[in-house]
């Protein structure tokens, strides 16, 4: 990519990559923009990357949740044109190629953050089928790690007494 001079003809800037979402998607697109003359921006409403297929194993406390558990400010580390931006969107706006976020991470507020070329990564919602009992009192779902906890802590407390796994990736 190529910079591109300021509106007010000042010195040129770099092309600047929003990407929406810091899951597998997200990450790779901006790890692929390592070695590029691009400015990147990871926007995602937590502040951290979740490995999901682990999540079972933090529930049944094999795992620490830091296992499956990332900040993704660790992922960018070692890429000095990337940071993360804890926000949720509240907008895109194409025709000023800029995207509204609002602060999640202890901040308040919304701002816009203009972009050159725009990711999105966001992700898929988890699919749960019309069963009877599906939203019964000790029935559990793991998507995130907050959910593994919640199991885990239920476990160790003796309340979840016996355990029956269905699925394996459908609930």
């Amino acid at each position: 990519s190529e910079s591109t001079p300021d509106d007010d003809g000042s010195a040129p800037h770099r092309p600047r990559v929003l990407v929406l979402g810091g899951g597998f998607g997200g990450v790779g697109a901006a790890r692929e923009l390592k070695d590029a003359d691009v400015d990147v921006m990871v926007v995602d409403r937590h502040n951290y990357h979740t490995f999901q297929p682990l999540l079972y194993q933090v529930a049944t406390d094999l795992l620490d949740t830091s296992a499956c558990g990332h900040p993704l400010r660790d992922l960018f580390h070692d890429q000095p044109n990337a940071i993360v931006h804890e926000a949720t969107v509240g907008g895109i706006d194409l025709d000023r190629r800029a995207l509204r976020v609002r602060v999640t991470g202890g901040g308040d507020g919304e701002t816009w953050e203009p972009f050159d070329q725009l990711v999105i990564a966001t992700g898929a919602t988890p699919s749960r089928p019309r069963l009877p009992g599906i939203d019964a009192d000790g029935v559990h779902n793991i998507h995130t790690i907050t959910d593994g906890i919640a199991l885990r802590e239920q476990i160790d407390s003796g309340a979840a007494g016996h355990a029956v796994v269905v699925g394996a990736g459908y609930i």
